[in-house]
C-alpha cells in the first residue's frame, strides 16, 4: 500500500486505486490481443506483376506471413515496392492500396499492381565549367541513349561526376541532374549540370589538439604539400596516415577553413594524442643458494614520440628468476634524408639456463605508400656457452639478414575497429659454431615469420578480432636452444608463462572478442589456440 501526506497532514490511500487500474489494464491487454490475433498475416496475393516473380515482390514490400499488419505497414509496403521498380527503370509503375480481407484465422493481403512501360534515356546533356571539355564529363557517365532509367545508376553517375571535381580543387561542387518522369511517357531526357563552386588549395595545415606532437612532424606524416591543390583522395590518405600513428590516440574529420580577410583555405586536423611514452619497473630479491639473496626485477622505458619529434627509444632490463635476465636498447629515426625511410638501433644481451647471447642490429624500411612498408635488417650476434652452470649450446658466431614486408589497411593503430593487415618476414643465417671435436664448422638457417591481422565490427561498440601468426626455422641437423621458436605470454599464447614453448615451427591463432568500455578503456573476451612441432619440453605439441 502507498501511503501520501498531503498538505494538512492527513494521508490517504492509493491502493483500491492501483487494483482498479491493474484490472484496467488487464481487460485493456486482452482486448488488443485478440484484435492483434485478427490481423496476423495469413496470406498474400499478388497480380499484375510480370517483371519479377511474385515472391520478389513480397520480398521488396516486405510483407511476409505471420507478421502484424497495420495502416502504417501497407504504407510501407507500396513505397518500398515503389523504389525498387525504380531502381529497376519502371518509373510508371502504380500500386493500388492493399485490400485486406479479415477473418478469425487473420488477413489476407491482396495487392494489385500496374507496372506500365519501363523508362529508357533519350537525350543525354551535360554542362558545366569551361575548363573542362564537357566530352569528357559525359564520358565519366555510365548511363547511355537507350539505357533504362534507374534511380541507381543515376547516383553513381552523380558520384562520378562530385569525384573528378573534388579531386581536381573543387570539394563544393554540386552536381544537379534533371529528369522529368511524365507519366506514360516512356522516354526521358536527362540533362546533368555541375556548379564547380570555388577552387581550392591548400593554403596551411593547421593542428589542434597536440600537445607534445610538434606541427611539422604531424604534417610530414600526413604527406600533404602546402599550395597543391585539394584532392580529396590523397586528404582521405592523410588522414589514415595519421591514425596509424602510434602516439595519436584520435583523429577527427578534417575541416577545411577560409580565412575571411585573406580568402586563404586551412586544412584544419583536431587530434588526441596517446601517452607517448612509458615507464614501469618492480625489483625485489630472491633466495639462492647457501642462503643468499640476489636481486630480480623488471625496468622498462618505451617512448613512440621522444620529445614530440616521432623518433622511438627502447630501454629493457628484465629479470625474472636467477638463471635468465634481458637487456635490450633500441632507437629509431624517421624520415632518413628527408625522405620516408625508417631506421632503427638495437643492441640486445640475453641470458638462459645454459647460454649468454649478445647483438646488434641495424635496419633501414621503406614506406612507398602510407600504411606499407619494405626494410631490410643486418644482425651481428654470439652465443657463448655458460661453463658455470652448464651449457645447452656450443659457441657461435652469427651473421644475420632479413627482409620485411608490411601492408596495413587497419582503421587505427591503437584501436583497431575495421580492416586487415599483413606482415611477412624471411630471413637468412650464417652460422660459425665451435665445438671441442672440431675447431670450426660453418653452416646456414633459415628462418620466417608471417601473421595477418583482421578486425570487424559487430555494432558501434563490439568488434571481433582475429590474429594469424606462424613462426620457424629450417636447418640440418640438431638445432641449439638459443634458435627454436619462444611460444607463450602475452604476445603469443595468452594463459602461459613466457616463453613456454621452444620449437622448430610453430603457428597459433588469437580470436578475440573487444568491447569499447570508454576512450581509455577496453574489454577483452579471448581464445588462443595452436600447434608446435618438435617440442623441446614435455609438453604435448597441441595446446
Amino acid at each position: 500500500m502507498i501511503r501520501i501526506n498531503n498538505t494538512n497532514g492527513r494521508a490517504f490511500s492509493l491502493a483500491p486505486v492501483v487494483t482498479a487500474l491493474v484490472l484496467l489494464s488487464w481487460g485493456a491487454a486482452s482486448a488488443v490481443n485478440r484484435d492483434v490475433l485478427r490481423l496476423i498475416v495469413r496470406d498474400v496475393r499478388v497480380t499484375g506483376v510480370k517483371a519479377v516473380r511474385p515472391e520478389a515482390f513480397i520480398e521488396w514490400a516486405n510483407v511476409r506471413k505471420g507478421r502484424v499488419w497495420t495502416e502504417h505497414s501497407a504504407a510501407l509496403a507500396v513505397e518500398s515496392a515503389l523504389r525498387n521498380y525504380r531502381d529497376r527503370g519502371y518509373w510508371n509503375a502504380r500500386i493500388a492500396e492493399p485490400v485486406v480481407e479479415k477473418s478469425v484465422k487473420g488477413v489476407v493481403i491482396k495487392i494489385e499492381v500496374v507496372e506500365g512501360e519501363p523508362v529508357v534515356v533519350g537525350t543525354l546533356t551535360v554542362s558545366g565549367p569551361e575548363s573542362l571539355p564537357h566530352e569528357h564529363l559525359a564520358a565519366l557517365l555510365e548511363t547511355v541513349s537507350g539505357d533504362r532509367l534507374t534511380s541507381g545508376q543515376l547516383a553513381a553517375d552523380a558520384n562520378a561526376l562530385l569525384d573528378l571535381f573534388v579531386s581536381r580543387g573543387y570539394p563544393y561542387a554540386e552536381v544537379n541532374p534533371d529528369a522529368r518522369v511524365v507519366p506514360g511517357s516512356v522516354v526521358v531526357d536527362v540533362s546533368w549540370h555541375v556548379e564547380p563552386g570555388p577552387r581550392v588549395s591548400i593554403d596551411a595545415v593547421r593542428f589542434s589538439g597536440n600537445q607534445i606532437s610538434k606541427p611539422h612532424v604531424l604534417l610530414r606524416e600526413t604527406g600533404l604539400s602546402v599550395g597543391e591543390v585539394y584532392d580529396q583522395r590523397k586528404v582521405d590518405e592523410a588522414t589514415r596516415a595519421l591514425r596509424r600513428l602510434p602516439f595519436l590516440m584520435e583523429v577527427i574529420e578534417p575541416e577545411i577553413e577560409m580565412d575571411a580577410r585573406s580568402g586563404r583555405y586551412v586544412m584544419h586536423y583536431h587530434v588526441e594524442e596517446a601517452k607517448s611514452a612509458a615507464i614501469e619497473g618492480a625489483v625485489g630479491l630472491l633466495p639462492g643458494n647457501g642462503g643468499a639473496y640476489d636481486w630480480v626485477g623488471r625496468f622498462h622505458f618505451l617512448s613512440d614520440n621522444l620529445a614530440g619529434s616521432g623518433r622511438s627509444a627502447q630501454f629493457l632490463w628484465e629479470r625474472p628468476g636467477l638463471s635468465s635476465s634481458d637487456l635490450r636498447v633500441a632507437y629509431g629515426e624517421p624520415w632518413l634524408l628527408g625522405k620516408p625511410l625508417y631506421g632503427d638501433v638495437s643492441l640486445w644481451f640475453e641470458e638462459r639456463p645454459g647460454y649468454v647471447e649478445a647483438g646488434l642490429g641495424v635496419g633501414i624500411h621503406f614506406r612507398p605508400i602510407p600504411g606499407a612498408a619494405l626494410g631490410v635488417t643486418g644482425a651481428r650476434s654470439t652465443v657463448r656457452p655458460d661453463l658455470i652452470r652448464g651449457t645447452l649450446v656450443d659457441r657461435q658466431s652469427t651473421w644475420s639478414v632479413s627482409g620485411e614486408g608490411e601492408w596495413d589497411r587497419r582503421n587505427s593503430r591503437l584501436k583497431p575497429t575495421q580492416g586487415w593487415s599483413g606482415r611477412l618476414v624471411t630471413g637468412w643465417d650464417r652460422v660459425e659454431t665451435r665445438t671441442a671435436i672440431r675447431s670450426d664448422s660453418d653452416f646456414s638457417r633459415l628462418v620466417y615469420e608471417a601473421s595477418v591481422e583482421l578486425y570487424q565490427p559487430l555494432n558501434p561498440r563490439t568488434t571481433f578480432g582475429l590474429r594469424l601468426r606462424g613462426s620457424g626455422l629450417f636447418q640440418d641437423g640438431r638445432v641449439s636452444a638459443d634458435a627454436l621458436v619462444r611460444i607463450g605470454g602475452s604476445s603469443t599464447i595468452r594463459g602461459y608463462a613466457e616463453e613456454h614453448f621452444l620449437a622448430d615451427h610453430a603457428a597459433w591463432a588469437n580470436g578475440s572478442l573487444i568491447r569499447d568500455l570508454g576512450r581509455r578503456a577496453r574489454g577483452y573476451l579471448f581464445v588462443d589456440v595452436g600447434r608446435i612441432s618438435r617440442p623441446v619440453s614435455a609438453e604435448s605439441n597441441v595446446w
